[in-house]
């Protein structure tokens, strides 16, 4: 039987802590488990409800500040995330949905299992904008990108 990927993972570092999660074109922003939470040493800054984890409804939850969002050669600071009361999602460390990379350009590579980041073309008459992780579906300038290979 051949094999064909089912899904893309990510391993990402939040405040230098790692955590594998599932991308999910399905998904808004950025949900993680309780465990990755405690590694992050994340703490709760509002209650929340999490829907559209399989079918059981609503599961309780809660949004919470990362000091540091490490992907690839890519850090972001001060993003939010949803954080679920659950010690993992869906079998993982947690789901990060693709509009959280909505100010970049997204190639697959499938053959090199990769997923490479580029910088969008601006758009007529606009000058370009400063990349950024949407984390919070609601706003779209969380957390300012830097190279963390560089200066």
């Amino acid at each position: 039987m051949a094999k064909h990927p089912i899904g893309w993972g990510l391993h990402v570092f939040l405040n230098n802590r790692e955590a594998s999660l599932a991308v999910d074109s399905g998904s808004s922003g950025l949900l993680i488990s309780r465990a990755v939470a405690e590694r992050s040493g994340l703490k709760p800054a509002a209650r929340t409800q999490v829907w559209g984890i399989g079918d059981e409804g609503a599961q309780s939850g809660f949004v919470a500040q990362v000091d540091s969002i490490r992907v690839g050669s890519l850090e972001f600071q001060n993003c939010t995330v949803t954080v679920s009361d659950r010690k993992e999602v869906i079998g993982m460390d947690g789901v990060i949905g693709t509009d959280v990379f909505s100010s970049y350009l997204i190639t697959l590579d499938y053959p090199m299992d990769k997923m490479h980041l580029g910088q969008l073309p601006p758009r007529p008459n606009e000058a370009a904008s400063a990349t950024t992780l949407n984390t919070d579906s609601g706003d779209q300038s969380v957390g300012a990108a830097k190279d963390a290979s560089g200066p």
